[in-house]
């Protein structure tokens, strides 16, 4: 037991704390004028005292379980099918490895074993020591083996259900954010801004039986990497009315020809190509009008001459935007001001008007 030493000694009505020079009852201290006797005091740290007990009675405690779980897994365990015994394993770990392993055994390869469901036909049963050969005991890699031969040679086989899940680090790409652009189409976007695709975790739980896959779905997703966001322009022409411009998906509808205009100059620099269909590759004068209007649902013949003749005439000095200019063998749309766009050899482009050529002003009117 350790002490402290601790020496009141009195001294002019005093009391003065003094190192002992040796423990004991005792101590002799020099001082001027001879020797003095003064008393020593012994104190004991009583909190040492508790420490020392508590850790000794936990570790008591965990030899005593450390007995108990080494004695229940001295005992042999009987897993049963049905009732009828099929092997013997030493302990409930034993029982339990057994079954982990079974269940593994009837899980789709890649995916993590969560439950099972074999309604209740397996069992298991503590054996007396005296009730089981020793040789009769086995691993529970073996036991499981025996159980999975059991289970397919039953009179009625044994169906095993598995729930098993998969989870994989996958790409993730945020929502974007939209930014309203009044010169593209209700639905058209363009990307001003490109984001950062992120990365999730998705989590899938497949169902199967005896080993086989019936179905499967997805149960969790965990973002890790946000990324960031990509900013897009989406168009508002042509936008129906109540519709979120956002969220809109559909084709544009005519209002007037003043946002077909708007769209027609978009494509400003588009080459040009005799008897051409594309926009990017090549296009002639009647199929980029054609076009613009197309992309409003509204379909216009396929000639000079038809053109002439679509929608209803009116005078040059009354052309609103998004009229046809028709010359003898050439059309374009009127953008305002004198000037009209159309697809000439240099590609397509604003070009002004020339009154003296007009064969007809025609309005589309929906």
């Amino acid at each position: 037991m350790e002490e402290k030493i601790v020496i009141s000694h009195r001294r002019n009505n005093r009391e003065v704390i003094l190192r002992p020079e040796k423990k004991g009852l005792k101590a002799i201290i020099k001082r001027r004028g001879g020797m003095q006797t003064v008393v020593v005091n012994r104190i004991v740290d009583n909190s040492r005292i508790i420490i020392k007990v508590s850790l000794i009675a936990a570790a008591l405690l965990c030899v005593i379980m450390l007995m108990l779980h080494t004695m229940m897994n001295i005992f042999p365990y009987a897993i049963a099918l049905d009732g009828n015994e099929i092997c013997y394993v030493r302990g409930e770990c034993g029982v339990e490895q057994t079954y982990n392993k079974l269940f593994e055994m009837y899980t789709p390869e890649d995916t993590e074993f969560k439950a099972v469901n074999i309604e209740g036909r397996i069992s298991y049963e503590r054996k007396d020591i005296t009730q089981v050969d020793r040789t009769e005991i086995t691993s529970a890699g073996t036991a499981a083996e025996a159980l999975k031969v059991a289970f397919e040679t039953a009179q009625e086989p044994v169906v095993v259900k598995i729930a098993s899940t998969r989870t994989k680090l996958v790409k993730y790409t945020p929502e974007p954010k939209y930014v309203k652009d009044k010169k593209l189409l209700a639905g058209e976007t363009k990307v001003k801004k490109k984001g950062r695709a992120g990365k999730q975790k998705v989590t899938t739980t497949y169902h199967s039986v005896n080993g086989k896959i019936k179905s499967h779905s997805i149960t969790g997703r965990q973002i890790v990497d946000n990324g960031k966001p990509a900013v897009v322009r989406k168009g508002t022409l042509g936008l129906p009315e109540g519709a979120d411009w956002k969220t809109f998906d559909g084709d544009p509808i005519f209002k007037n020809g003043k946002e077909l205009s708007i769209t027609a100059k978009q494509y400003l620099g588009a080459p040009y190509k005799y008897g051409g269909y594309s926009l990017a590759h090549g296009i002639d004068c009647v199929q980029f009008v054609r076009q613009m209007y197309a992309k409003y649902g509204i379909s216009l013949p396929n000639s000079h001459r038809g053109l002439q003749h679509s929608g209803v005439g009116v005078k040059y000095k009354n052309a609103k935007k998004g009229d046809i200019i028709c010359y003898g063998n050439h059309v374009g749309i009127y953008v305002g001001n004198g000037k009209m766009v159309n697809a000439v050899h240099k590609g397509v482009s604003i070009s002004r008007v020339k009154p003296g050529r007009i064969k007809a002003v025609r309005r589309v009117v929906k």
